[in-house]
């Protein structure tokens, strides 16, 4: 078996992931000299133009590819597993219930 890097969406979203933390926080920490450099608010239409593209394509990239690979959450087959899912799902509803009601 062999593995494309080139077409492997889990590397890609690994590097997009990578390439917007950098950007979005390189740009933050570079925020108090970019200020005085060219002004607040020109920077921070420069840290938008950066950091709204890029975030965009990383949502729109997962979501193309969010059933690529093992699905973890497969447990149809197993009734057991399935109900105690459910109990897990229902627990914060019904905890967050009670504690809403008593105060």
């Amino acid at each position: 078996m062999t593995i494309d890097l080139a077409l492997d969406s889990h590397l890609v979203i690994l590097g997009l992931l990578l390439v917007f933390a950098i950007a979005h926080s390189g740009l933050a920490a570079l925020r108090p000299k970019g200020e005085k450099l060219i002004g607040p608010r020109l920077y921070r239409v420069l840290f938008a133009l950066v950091s709204l593209p890029l975030a965009v394509i990383l949502i729109v990239y997962f979501f193309n590819h969010r059933y690529d690979g093992v699905q973890l959450w497969q447990v149809q087959g197993y009734p057991e597993l399935n109900l105690q899912f459910g109990y897990f799902r229902q627990f914060p509803f019904c905890f967050c219930t009670q504690q809403l009601s008593t105060s």
